[in-house]
């Protein structure tokens, strides 16, 4: 995983305006979802990741 790819990413996310994707919500779990995997140099589940930090499942993408 590489830092400046996701902040890439997540910028990318930001812009869309479509209120059917939830952009912020997106933008910001794919950015602390990138740098749990960062921290812990290998690979987390995304339905664990948001249970625990958003307290919520995720949504459907």
């Amino acid at each position: 995983m590489d830092k400046e790819q996701n902040r890439w990413a997540v910028h990318k996310i930001t812009q869309i305006e479509s209120p059917v994707y939830r952009s912020k919500f997106f933008a910001a779990f794919a950015q602390e979802l990138a740098d749990a995997q960062i921290r812990k140099e290998r690979r987390v589940t995304s339905m664990y990741f948001c249970l625990w930090y958003f307290r919520m499942p995720p949504p459907y993408m």
